[in-house]
């Protein structure tokens, strides 16, 4: 997939998005800017971004790639910075369709974890790659990249800082000319913020991961959207990286035979992360 243009969105009522909104504006000079051969610019929606219907919503539209500034809440508690793709395995109650996912885009989130993974440590925050989760549900392939978990990091404009500058390293070398690419994977099980998906998106030299399917939402994913799963992934996707022990025996078994069914190659998380 092409990518030659690119909206930054940033929520006007998230103070995380503000200040990053800020340091993209001050290390690129301007609200609209290049990165190598695409054209960016930073749209400033007035809402949460979670609840909007459309990619004019948030003044993205027209863009083959979305980067949406967000802070992180909940797990894991303690400072991090993260990315996944939106969208909703089963009901939707924070946003977007019920058992419909947006287009992920494995190759920036796995970049964007690498160059983090640089510069996080100095400010104090750790890295982590997130399951797919709430709003919105879009076509254009979109990534979250955040700051979390609280108040205190949401207003912390040296990770702000880190984001911003992880985002745009990762962009020039995805849009570079010898970007030889990856093998697009969809993960499954584990917690929210896996730990085997993690290494796997810092250390693997060829697997990236963009949609991801928690334990916790298993056993309400309809086959619909695990299905789905495989074609929103920013190209074909023939592989599914399962932990194994993350997920229930029912759910395994049922998700086992949907996967056995589609013809994909299975592999296992732990085996993947031990190999790193």
């Amino acid at each position: 997939m092409i990518v030659r243009k690119i909206a930054f969105v940033a929520s006007r009522v998230d103070v995380a998005a503000s200040l990053m909104a800020e340091e993209l504006i001050r290390i690129t000079g301007s609200e609209e800017f290049s990165i190598g051969n695409a054209k960016a610019w930073l749209s400033r929606p007035e809402g949460e971004v979670l609840y909007a219907q459309s990619e004019e919503d948030l003044g993205a539209d027209g863009a083959d790639l979305i980067v949406i500034l967000s802070r992180h809440s909940g797990v894991p508690g303690r400072p991090i910075i993260t990315t996944h793709v939106s969208g909703n395995f089963g009901d939707a109650p924070f946003g977007g369709e019920p058992y419909t996912l947006s287009n992920a885009c494995p190759p920036f989130m796995k970049l964007f974890l690498q160059e983090a993974e640089k510069r996080a440590p100095e400010v104090g925050f750790d890295i982590g790659f997130e399951s797919t989760h709430h709003g919105p549900t879009l076509d254009t392939p979109l990534a979250f990249v955040e700051i979390g978990c609280g108040p205190e990091e949401w207003s912390n404009r040296s990770a702000a800082r880190v984001v911003v500058e992880s985002s745009l390293s990762a962009l020039r070398r995805m849009l570079s000319a010898d970007f030889a690419g990856f093998t697009h994977a969809v993960g499954f099980g584990g917690p929210h913020i896996n730990s085997y998906f993690t290494k796997i998106q810092l250390k693997s030299p060829e697997l990236a991961i963009g949609q991801a399917l928690r334990r916790h939402d298993s056993e309400k994913a309809s086959e619909r959207a695990i299905r789905m799963a495989f074609e929103r992934n920013f190209g074909p996707t023939e592989v599914a990286i399962v932990d194994w022990k993350g997920l229930r025996g029912k759910e395994k078994s049922r998700i086992l035979g949907i996967l056995e069914e589609m013809g994909v190659r299975v592999m296992r998380a732990r085996n993947i992360a031990h190999s790193l």
